[in-house]
């Protein structure tokens, strides 16, 4: 057995509101995306290549929050090339079990202030785009021996209890949202006035 560990480039917190929403305008963070016909927002890309897959890594058991990657390569990869890419090439952290003939197991993994519980377990899905939305399978191999797709989407969930990974909300839905509330909040104030 050895023990694979492999950090991001970095990590940061989003301190106040201001700077979140500063930062969901930036350019350096997630981007609204139309893949398959499923509206994602891609925290960042890795890899280049013609072929594309999408990997969501969901923190929701552990309080957090669910996010997505996009990888890009030629020729042939895997669900763990996926993995070690996104990992090389931004914030995203895991570790990981080589259990050598039985494959590379996922221990846990974090992103931004979010950290998976190694006690739960992290569940792999793939799944395919149907309707807007993605229809996830369990696999019948691990990441090490699953091949990628064009357009396939990985995903992982903190928890074996068949919970299947959620899709993240789109950032723009909540711009949109939140300035239409702001709007509103505003007309009610220019109607109240005397």
């Amino acid at each position: 057995m050895q023990r694979i560990v492999r950090a991001g480039r970095g990590t940061g917190i989003v301190a106040t509101a201001l700077v979140a929403v500063f930062l969901l305008a930036s350019p350096q963070t997630a981007s609204a995306t139309m893949f398959q016909g499923v509206d994602l927002d891609i925290e960042y890309w890795a890899g280049q290549g013609s072929n594309e897959a999408i990997m969501i890594v969901d923190f929701l058991a552990t309080g957090g929050e669910s996010y997505c990657f996009g990888y890009r390569w030629d020729g042939d990869a895997t669900g763990y090339d996926m993995v070690q890419d996104i990992a090389a090439a931004g914030a995203l952290y895991y570790e990981a079990t080589d259990w050598g003939s039985m494959g590379v197991f996922i221990d846990n993994f974090s992103y931004d202030s979010d950290i998976g519980n190694p006690n739960n377990y992290w569940a792999y899905w793939v799944g395919t785009a149907a309707d807007g939305d993605v229809d996830w399978l369990s696999p019948s191999v691990g990441m090490t021996s699953r091949p990628l797709s064009d357009g396939s989407f990985d995903g992982w969930y903190n928890g074996f209890d068949g919970t299947q990974p959620h899709l993240p909300e789109p950032a723009t839905a909540l711009l949109i949202a939140t300035g239409t509330m702001l709007w509103r909040k505003r007309k009610r104030v220019q109607t109240v006035t005397v």
